[in-house]
């Protein structure tokens, strides 16, 4: 954990309160013992996941590279601030805005059309195999394997629920992390009501509704985008139709001449592998669509089926959706506003943009423009200033090495006025192209870097290059 913490920050620690848990609930040994144990792997978790933080510290803040995230080059700000607590609303004068909660902040948010296409094929099952797996093993000893991996994995999937649903989820591949949770559970809970149904009695009928439950689901997230795959809703309900039916015939199918009935040998078998075909299909169809270049999302956003960029209140609950295009950067809202909405049309993204961290490639306009600066620009260190990482992209996508300004929200205080002007004299930089994000905590610095731009360079008035912001700051 503390090493996934260097990837993925404080989202990594989301894992935590599960493993703990259940460790202290299942784990052999006396109470104490199992107390030190964890007090023990906290310590080295806390120690692997401070390491970059500490070093960063350590370090004279007039010697390291500016901390992204943060307002005082503060490592701290950056991971606990602006990557945690700035999500659900809290934040400080050291760190820019990510925003609030805002649409995102209701436990429906698991079921959204954002999020449900993307992990949530399974939830039903999920849950019904969770009940019946803790029923099953209810008068299991303490320290019994099989409850306590329905014990993690239960935790695991609600603190991370809890956490996406209650601040504010940048990305859809976020939440990926509760997919192992999904399938554990599922999977543990389908081997589970298939021994209840060979046992008989009326726990028999758990598998039978829980595929029927399940199917029903998974037809309705088919049914939410009905041009995408549009063969998907006929085929779960055949599925699931013959699935129940065989699960459900299969214990009154008569045996010799005897008077009574006996589980099908044929039948039962064949049911339960018809609904593991039936439940795995919607998930297995997005899953294969993102092998074609028009899905798949974009590189900033990757994700399975139809996408495309709404603004807040379209479907999914996000108010007020405006299309946009994928590589675009998000709009100047100071929180990244766009959201990565699947299905909320049919748009394809079409192999990606080319435009920002969306493309895969940079396109002509970009790469024209690149090749007259270097034309106009040799011995430089920057080819090019723009306004936020995701504008620099498509430059650096084209091979050229760029300043970003104001960082990857384009709200950071940096390079400073001073600090630009000083790049220019030393003749490290020549052209800075104005545009983009810039507002924000760091607003009035980047409000006085550009009024030094615009007042002390010259507008390059060269129409082929397609860009009426682009300044010379030699001349």
């Amino acid at each position: 954990m503390g090493l996934a913490f260097q990837t993925k920050m404080v989202q990594a620690w989301g894992v935590l309160p599960a493993l703990a848990l259940v460790y202290l609930i299942a784990a052999p040994g006396r109470l104490r013992r199992r107390l030190a144990h964890i007090v023990l792997a906290g310590v080295v978790t806390l120690a692997v996941s401070m390491s970059w933080i500490v070093m960063v510290l350590l370090t004279p803040a007039s010697a390291r590279p500016y901390v992204d995230g943060s307002l005082d080059k503060s490592p701290l700000a950056m991971v606990f601030e602006y990557n945690l607590l700035s999500r659900y609303g809290v934040g400080s004068d050291t760190t820019p805005g990510f925003g609030g909660p805002g649409a995102d902040g209701a436990l429906s948010f698991m079921f959204s059309a954002l999020v449900a296409p993307q992990v949530g094929w399974l939830y039903l099952l999920a849950l019904i195999g969770l009940v019946a797996g803790l029923w099953w093993r209810g008068r299991a000893p303490r320290t019994d394997l099989v409850r306590a991996g329905f014990l993690m994995w239960a935790v695991w999937l609600a603190v991370h629920a809890v956490a996406f649903s209650t601040g504010r989820v940048a990305h859809t591949f976020y939440v990926i992390a509760v997919a192992p949770a999904i399938a554990a559970l599922a999977g543990g809970g389908l081997v589970v009501l298939w021994r209840a149904y060979r046992r008989g009695g009326w726990q028999r009928w758990l598998l039978p509704l829980g595929v029927a439950a399940t199917v029903a689901w998974g037809i309705e997230l088919s049914r939410q985008f009905p041009t995408f795959l549009p063969w998907l809703t006929p085929l779960l309900l055949a599925l699931g139709a013959l699935s129940v039916a065989l699960l459900v015939v299969a214990p009154f199918v008569r045996r010799g001449n005897r008077e009574h009935w006996r589980l099908s040998p044929r039948l039962a078998p064949a049911g339960l592998a018809t609904a593991v075909v039936a439940v795995l299909a919607g998930p297995s169809a997005w899953a294969v669509s993102t092998v074609d270049s028009q899905y798949g999302g974009s590189a900033i956003a990757p994700a399975a089926g139809p996408m495309t960029r709404m603004g807040a209140g379209g479907p999914g609950g996000m108010p007020g959706g405006v299309p946009g295009r994928f590589g675009e950067p998000p709009p100047n809202d100071g929180q990244f506003g766009g959201s990565q909405i699947p299905g909320a049309s049919d748009g394809r993204a079409g192999g990606q943009s080319p435009g920002g961290f969306g493309g895969v490639q940079a396109n002509a306009q970009t790469q024209q423009l690149v090749a007259w600066l270097r034309a106009h620009q040799p011995g430089s260190r920057y080819l090019l200033a723009v306004r936020g990482s995701s504008q620099a992209g498509q430059y650096i996508l084209a091979g050229a090495s760029v300043l970003p300004m104001g960082g990857f929200s384009g709200q950071v205080p940096f390079p400073t006025t001073d600090q630009l002007a000083k790049l220019v004299a030393d003749g490290q930089l020549r052209y800075v192209l104005l545009g983009g994000r810039g507002g924000g905590p760091g607003g009035e610095e980047n409000a006085n870097l550009t009024a030094w731009v615009t007042k002390t360079c010259t507008v390059v008035t060269d129409s082929t290059l397609g860009v009426s912001d682009l300044y010379d700051c030699a001349r």
